[in-house]
Parts: C-alpha cells; sequence; structure tokens
C-alpha cells in the first residue's frame, strides 16, 4: 500500500490517501463513541469497577470537596484528574475484591470511626445531634447515608492496607 504514496501518479496518491483518512476518522468516530456509557439517570459513566460505577457527576463533587477544603489547587485539576480516577478505581477494585473474600467492616467499627471523625455529635456512643452531623454532611454535598458508606469503605481500605503493608 505504502508503494501507491511513491507512484507518480497524482490520482492514485489523492485516492489512497482520501481513503486512509477515511478510515482513520471512522476509527476516532467509533473509539470516542464508546468510550463513555450513559446510565438510566442521564450520568455519564467514567467507569465500572463490579457493581460500582464512578460517574461524572461523583468525581466532580469529589474534586469540588477538595478545593473547598484546600486539598486542591483548582489550577491544577487538569493535570490531576486522570490520576485521581485511577486512584478511585484502583481503591473500588480492592474493595470490591476483598469485600467478595469476606473482608468486611462491622456497624460498630463504622460508629467507632464515625465518633472518631465527628466526636461533636456522640454522647457515650450514641448519636445525639443527628441534626448537625447531618447538616455538616450537606455542607460538603454528601448525605448521612453516603458520609456511613464513605466511613465503612475507608475503614475496609484501612484494613486491606494493614494487610498489606504489616
Amino acid at each position: 500500500m505504502f508503494n501507491l504514496f511513491r507512484t507518480q501518479q497524482k490520482a492514485t496518491r489523492i485516492l489512497v490517501g482520501a481513503f486512509l483518512l477515511m478510515v482513520a476518522a471512522s476509527m476516532l468516530t467509533y473509539l470516542t463513541q464508546t468510550g463513555l456509557t450513559t446510565s438510566a439517570d442521564n450520568d455519564t459513566v467514567l467507569a465500572e469497577v463490579g457493581p460500582s460505577k464512578i460517574t461524572v457527576a461523583e468525581t466532580q463533587a469529589i474534586v469540588e470537596r477538595g478545593i473547598r477544603s484546600n486539598q486542591l489547587q483548582a489550577g491544577t485539576i487538569d493535570i490531576m484528574l486522570p490520576s485521581f480516577v485511577d486512584q478511585m478505581m484502583q481503591q473500588r477494585a480492592a474493595l470490591y475484591v476483598f469485600g467478595n473474600q469476606g473482608l468486611k467492616v462491622t456497624d460498630e467499627e463504622v460508629l467507632g470511626g464515625l465518633m472518631d471523625t465527628y466526636p461533636q455529635y456522640f454522647e457515650n456512643g450514641k448519636l445525639t445531634q443527628r441534626d448537625q452531623l447531618e447538616q455538616q454532611l450537606n455542607s460538603n454535598g454528601i448525605t448521612l447515608a453516603d458520609g456511613v458508606e464513605a466511613m465503612r469503605d475507608q475503614l475496609l481500605m484501612r484494613k486491606i492496607q494493614n494487610m498489606i503493608y504489616k
């Protein structure tokens, strides 16, 4: 095929060039159309790890929380976003695999983690100021149920890391 480009006939070279351009354009449109999928609630899915989906909205919310808490700088998001999503995928994969192998976090451990993180809302091991805790979590863009699940995932990741690095 490359010999056709070496020919002196201009029409042949143009025809082969147009054919290659058409193949490249069709490959590009095929790859970009299947690169991202859309779920039923019309939220773009960046990745699926087991039953868990990493969506654009979820990633945006986490990045915005990082910017508000001064853990991330707005100017570096474009550079850091691919590695950030990759880290989320690796964490979800670890949680999925170790969860399937029976490693769990009990409700008591989750309660202890919440009490360590938000001690002002607990007295004698009981949640006494639920409304204030929900209000603080909502100000960060998450619900109480999401906060509990995030704590469960965080504690499970800590267990996994302790198993690996021990």
